[in-house]
């Protein structure tokens, strides 16, 4: 396992992925829509916080991204129900690949048990980060953070 900030498990999902542009547009849309069942194993500073469940990213048109959490969390032997989705604004820049992304707000189910700052401490630390997808095979794409591989998105 790869331990730089946290763990991640490459896990196989399914995905969407189209990528359209304008011409007249230099910055290229993204249209994805990419699920994975995951488990990860994060690394904090006094504890270990265990993610079992999936992920989905979801393009909301030119400028939003739909970031879906669901499963479990498991933190300091509290097993806690995760239900919620980030709303992003995203940037893609096709020449590297890169999905810059930048919390606006969440959306919180009301199935969700997990206290927002275990979640927050544990999966998403930054308000903005970078996703890259790299394709790996005529139908695959990995996702990861720089450096840490997250998931493998199959296309449909």
């Amino acid at each position: 396992m790869l331990a730089i900030g946290f763990t991640a498990l490459v896990i196989i999902g399914q995905s969407i992925y189209f990528l359209c542009a304008r011409p007249d547009d230099d910055r290229h849309p993204l249209v994805l829509s990419c699920r994975a069942e995951v488990k990860f194993d994060i690394q904090l500073p006094a504890s270990t916080t265990l993610m079992n469940g999936s992920l989905s990213l979801t393009t909301l048109g030119r400028e939003r991204l739909a970031l879906q959490y669901s499963g479990q969390l498991i933190a300091n032997q509290q097993h806690t129900t995760l239900s919620r989705t980030l709303i992003m604004h995203y940037r893609y820049y096709p020449e590297n690949h890169a999905l810059e992304l930048e919390y606006i707000r969440s959306h919180v189910s009301d199935v969700d048990t997990t206290p927002d700052d275990v979640f927050y401490r544990a999966l998403l630390k930054k308000d903005a980060f970078i996703l890259t997808l790299k394709q790996i095979a005529n139908n695959a794409r990995l996702v990861s953070l720089p450096g840490i591989p997250l998931y493998v998105c199959i296309d449909q």
